[in-house]
């Protein structure tokens, strides 16, 4: 263990960072089964949404971001961000090339080929994510043979984000499904999360893999290289973000928290 960046020290925060308020999602369920950790909710809102960027301008802002993380000391990050994995990993290994690193693209695949019975698997998620080949790249690993369906959603993460055309905007971007057959369909953005109700509507009886639930139950493979909290400690949240956020979609998920505006 590298003691430096302070793994061995239980009380280091675990960082979650993600484009948006997907992220949310993702450290809301971390919570509730590590109820006893010190998470930082990293939010470059201001940036958002990554998916729609050029791939040179997202690795770049990640290697600011990187900069700010490093200051929190964390003893593990949790990546909550389909794009970010998909497009910058390099970018934060150099930076922490000893950090326990969770990522969200490789056991999301994992489950969505282990539940699958067709292994013919439908993925939403960002022109980025989609473009960079990740989930049939990953998928790939597990199942030669998958069926990987991408479709892009260029708006989607944005309407959920703003809270706005959210209806027309999933019906638009995933029309293209109607005509494929697939048994297993992936949330590749954590911001879907909050349209599930939709995808189940919409495509019936099919397994909803969804990437916020997949990365809490992945962080499981680097416990023997951090120290947690004792269970009887109380975990602290804060969350840093970078441009106006929904103040009240917070309250709603955590009550009273501490919060603090960050520039990049």
């Amino acid at each position: 263990m590298i003691k430096k960046h302070g793994y061995v020290d239980s009380t280091r925060p675990i960082v979650i960072l993600d484009s948006g308020l997907g992220g949310a999602i993702v450290e809301k369920r971390f919570k509730e089964k590590y109820p006893h950790e010190n998470t930082v909710l990293f939010v470059d809102n201001a940036f958002m949404p990554y998916g729609n960027k050029e791939k040179r301008d997202v690795r770049n802002r990640i290697k600011k971001v990187m900069r700010h993380i490093e200051e929190l000391d964390p003893k593990a990050l949790i990546i909550a961000c389909n794009t970010i994995d998909s497009l910058a990993m390099d970018v934060i290994f150099t930076t922490y090339p000893d950090m326990p690193i969770v990522q969200i693209v490789a056991p999301t695949c994992k489950k969505a080929v282990e539940v699958s019975k067709t292994k013919s698997i439908a993925v939403l998620a960002t022109p980025n994510t989609i473009e960079s080949q990740s989930y049939l790249f990953n998928s790939g690993l597990y199942y030669p043979n998958t069926n990987v369906i991408g479709v892009s959603c260029d708006d989607l993460a944005s309407a959920i984000e703003n809270h706005k055309d959210i209806k027309q905007t999933f019906k638009l971007e995933t029309a293209g499904l109607a005509n494929e057959k697939f048994d297993t369909i992936i949330l590749g953005c954590t911001h879907y999360a909050k349209v599930r109700a939709l995808i189940n509507k919409s495509f019936g009886d099919v397994n909803v893999i969804d990437s916020t639930e997949v990365v809490v139950e992945a962080f499981e493979q680097i416990l023997n290289r951090i120290i947690l909290q004792p269970k009887n400690k109380i975990g602290t949240t804060e969350v840093l973000y970078t441009s106006d956020i929904d103040m009240e979609y917070l309250k709603k998920l955590y009550g009273s928290i501490e919060h603090t505006k960050i520039e990049l």
